[in-house]
């Protein structure tokens, strides 16, 4: 299923809603290097059509009747390596995980522009894996979370008590004053709070601490 050097991109739809599936087919007709070998409603007429059609992508949507199209995905690509598969889909981040495991070359919102839409199909016929800004966002976002919420487990009692008394306008004497300890002991343990949130001083600690919850 390899695109011939001189040839159309053949791409192949799965997806179960007639009218979209209509206006992605008309949608991609009219690009000049884009051609329209097939289409189907589920999963198992895909798979089953997919046996003797020469196609080169396979735009592939996810929630369909029967056999889902992350499990579709998985099939392919193992029965087709060289196939792409870009899932079309209306969730962000629900199915990423799942779908980039199963081995599709691109994750793009059904939203999306018709160029976006015809760059992940070349993209992905070269080896190149396309996600839809939107979802690389939400990413984005997620992974600034998970990283607070591994500082935040990586703080104990007591520098949740320090940076609280920071954030109180406390002065490092002071500070050593409340806790009993030394000041030396609170310079060091506020250090080690810098440390652990990623941060270079006491205003950006207290910030960031508001952010996570801790104060």
């Amino acid at each position: 299923m390899q695109q011939q050097s001189s040839s159309k991109i053949r791409v192949y739809l799965v997806e179960d809603q007639t009218l979209l599936r209509e206006t992605l087919g008309t949608m991609l007709r009219a690009e000049p290097e884009l051609e329209v070998v097939g289409e189907a409603q589920d999963a198992e007429r895909g798979l089953q059509e997919l046996e003797t059609l020469e196609a080169d992508a396979v735009l592939m949507d996810i929630l369909l009747p029967g056999m889902d199209g992350i499990e579709a995905t998985r099939l392919l690509k193992e029965q087709h390596p060289d196939l792409a598969v870009v899932v079309l889909t209306s969730y962000q981040g629900e199915y990423f995980e799942a779908a980039i495991g199963a081995g599709a070359t691109g994750y793009i919102m059904k939203s999306c522009k018709s160029e976006q839409l015809v760059q992940a199909v070349r993209l992905a016929c070269q080896g190149h894996l396309l996600i839809d800004p939107a979802i690389t966002r939400g990413l984005a976002r997620e992974l600034t979370q998970l990283r607070q919420a591994h500082r935040a487990l990586l703080l104990t009692p007591r520098h949740v008590e320090i940076i609280k008394l920071v954030a109180s306008g406390r002065r490092y004497k002071e500070i050593a004053s409340t806790l009993f300890t030394s000041e030396r002991t609170v310079h060091r343990e506020i250090r080690t709070i810098f440390d652990r949130l990623g941060v270079n001083d006491a205003a950006h600690a207290v910030s960031q601490a508001y952010k996570m919850g801790l104060i």
